[in-house]
């Protein structure tokens, strides 16, 4: 008996021992790996200068065991992993609006470069025409274009308004190599025209002043009331057909068309721009952003002759520009 008594506390012992060790051994390697994933996380978080969630404060004898602590610490995990999670998606979708606001930054200093030069100009041609001939209509300082009648889809150019010499020897406009682009043999006929806006019996708002009604029209543009803008921009155009700013308002109002959604209306739109103002300083963007429309229209090949024309005739053409078309062919595998 006395010897039975002996060996059952021995095993006894034995697998107290065992049971110990196993817990040794496991939980707090478990509990380690646990704590490194928690610190990180929280390391992460006050990197960016992010909030910790709220985490709960377990009783005194719940710390005491290990298998609550480890799961304690899995929370906490999860909470993290979670606010991290949505604490990216806010990171992107800050940096789409940021693009956003970037694209209209890059319009906005491009279409405020194009003023001040034309101010520029304004004030020598004021000076020089004082010492000639103060009594001279300034429509006769300027050449007229003489560019042979070409058709864009069913629209004859000898239907349009003469180009009124935007182009003459202005150094600041570009000059290119050969006429307007034709892309009725690749469009089977399909612009007719420049669109019609939706709204054209609103009376009209100009003040007589070309750059004011311009400022006008190209706040409703920042503002992105692209409706409102074409509206406006058609009323400048036609109160103001000979203003060095016209070439600048059609293209506005082929962008409010682009902007609105309506690619085949826009395509027509800069295409009727593009024959009038060839050498305008807005010209390339102009055949960029047919192209452009062209693509939402799936007329490939037409899009990928659009961007080739515009870097054959175009080789100055602003970085912006040059870098988007090589973008847009990359994007359409031209």
């Amino acid at each position: 008996m006395r010897i039975f008594m002996i060996k059952l506390l021995t095993t006894t012992f034995a697998l107290f021992w065992c049971v110990i060790s196993v817990a040794h051994a496991s939980s707090p390697a478990s509990l380690s790996e646990m704590a490194a994933r928690v610190d990180t996380l929280e390391y992460q978080a006050q990197k960016r200068g992010l909030p910790l969630p709220p985490m709960p404060i377990p009783a005194a004898e719940e710390r005491l065991q290990v298998a609550q602590s480890a799961s304690d610490l899995a929370v906490r995990v999860d909470r993290l992993e979670a606010q991290m999670r949505q604490y990216n998606g806010q990171v992107e979708e800050l940096n789409f609006h940021i693009r956003q606001l970037q694209e209209q930054l890059r319009r906005f200093q491009e279409d405020s470069e194009f003023r001040f030069q034309d101010l520029e100009k304004g004030k020598t041609r004021r000076k020089s025409s004082s010492n000639t001939d103060v009594n001279k209509p300034a429509t006769q300082q300027f050449e007229q274009l003489g560019t042979p009648p070409q058709t864009l889809g069913s629209l004859n150019q000898n239907q349009l308004p003469a180009d009124q010499g935007l182009a003459g020897n202005d150094p600041t406009l570009i000059q290119p190599e050969s006429g307007p682009i034709d892309l009725s043999s690749m469009l089977g006929g399909s612009v007719s025209g420049p669109a019609q806006p939706d709204n054209l019996g609103q009376s009209s708002s100009l003040t007589g002043d070309p750059a004011t009604d311009y400022d006008v029209a190209y706040s409703q543009v920042l503002q992105g009331n692209y409706k409102a803008a074409e509206s406006a921009f058609r009323q400048f155009v036609a109160a103001y057909a000979q203003d060095r700013l016209a070439p600048n308002a059609h293209y506005w109002i082929g962008e409010s068309r682009f902007q609105q959604g309506d690619y085949a209306g826009a395509i027509e739109v800069f295409l009727d721009a593009y024959s009038q103002f060839p050498n305008a300083q807005k010209a390339p963007d102009m055949l960029l952003k047919t192209g452009m429309a062209l693509r939402k229209i799936n007329e490939r090949d037409a899009a990928c002759a659009t961007y080739e024309e515009l870097l054959e005739k175009f080789p100055n053409a602003s970085s912006g520009v040059r870098e988007k078309v090589r973008s847009e062919i990359k994007s359409a595998q031209c």
